[in-house]
């Protein structure tokens, strides 16, 4: 449909996809509201997501894309890449557009990718990207990429990570705020890849009062431009602990693969973009904060997401191969409830 408009849901349930589907979101003015479904809410199943407009809320759905063969596309490109090595849960461009409690998992690529202007990824759960060696680089796992073309004005802010190798998420266009995200067992948590591609600028980002655990790389800072700027603020945690400096993070806990004569003039010690409307809490209450409220239906989560807090809660949790790894796609009733209009 196209004009001003609110997506409610009737039926609850699976909205299934497999082997593999696209759904496309391009015509504005929308608000997807999965939280009008009854109980146990949308899950999309073997679905990617292509939001490609502007002026989009999107709230309480579940996109789990998993790793099923598409017999209808060939396996390799021309180049070489197999069919899962673009398959994300989502592709966000546009602009204006915010994310809000919803849930990813099972990408073969990262879970969700965006090159938006303007766009907040608020409350969500990114979790599980599958290390699957059908990617034609091998494993892969990732969370979220904020990428170019576009990616001016991002915010980050109250999201779970968990279960992802790496893109916890990874900033390499724009300018982001990462802000109260919780990010639990993964190799890197939060990365910068400014790599200076033609017609590219900067890099801007301001992580603070993150809380990471179970990270063998809290921080990663690559860069080729000598404009970025990059600012870990020493209120982020990190197991439970915060780092001393700005100075002493970048010291002992900043992996830098930059080019020569680039590494100093990228390190900040202020933040190079804020968001002064931006609430803030303090690092030390991230983590129940996040657990209590980030994904789809935190009132009445799907088994894949109690699964995971359950998992991140005991210190357990595994980076899975394939969805099959955990039982594949849960059965969800169809309950359903007419919509009656106030």
């Amino acid at each position: 449909a196209s004009g001003p408009r609110v997506v409610v849901f009737e039926v609850a349930g699976n909205i299934d996809y497999t082997p593999y589907g696209t759904l496309s979101i391009s015509t504005p003015y929308v608000t997807i509201a999965g939280q009008t479904a009854p109980p146990p809410g949308i899950t999309l199943k073997g679905c990617q997501v292509r939001l490609g407009t502007h002026d989009v809320l999107m709230q309480h759905i579940r996109v789990r894309v998993g790793d099923l063969r598409d017999p209808d596309q060939p396996l390799r490109n021309k180049a070489g890449w197999t069919q899962f090595s673009e398959r994300d849960c989502m592709k966000v461009s546009g602009e204006r557009i915010v994310i809000d409690h919803c849930s990813f998992s099972w990408s073969t690529d990262e879970n969700v990718q965006s090159s938006a202007n303007d766009v907040t990824f608020r409350h969500n759960i990114f979790s599980e990207g599958l290390h699957s060696e059908k990617h034609h680089k091998g494993g892969h796992s990732r969370g979220l990429l904020i990428m170019r073309p576009g990616s001016h004005r991002v915010a980050v802010v109250g999201n779970l990570f968990a279960h992802n190798m790496a893109r916890n998420p990874t900033v390499s266009a724009g300018e982001a705020v990462v802000a109260n995200n919780f990010i639990d067992h993964v190799n890197v948590a939060i990365k910068t890849n400014c790599v200076a591609r033609p017609g590219e600028g900067p890099v801007l980002i301001n992580a603070t009062h993150n809380a990471i655990k179970r990270a063998n790389h809290p921080f990663v800072a690559r860069a080729k431009h000598r404009d970025s700027r990059f600012y870990f603020a020493p209120d982020n945690t990190f197991n439970g602990k915060p780092f001393d400096s700005v100075a002493a993070i970048w010291e002992k806990h900043v992996s830098m693969p930059f080019e020569p004569g680039v590494a100093e003039a990228c390190r900040a010690i202020e933040p190079p973009i804020t968001m002064p409307d931006l609430k803030i809490k303090a690092a030390a209450e991230v983590e129940a904060w996040v657990l209590a409220n980030a994904g789809a239906r935190p009132a009445d989560r799907g088994p894949v997401d109690a699964r995971v807090i359950n998992e991140v809660k005991n210190g357990t949790g595994a980076i899975l191969a394939s969805q099959e790894d955990v039982g594949g796609w849960p059965a969800l009733a169809e309950n359903r409830r007419e919509l009656t209009i106030p």
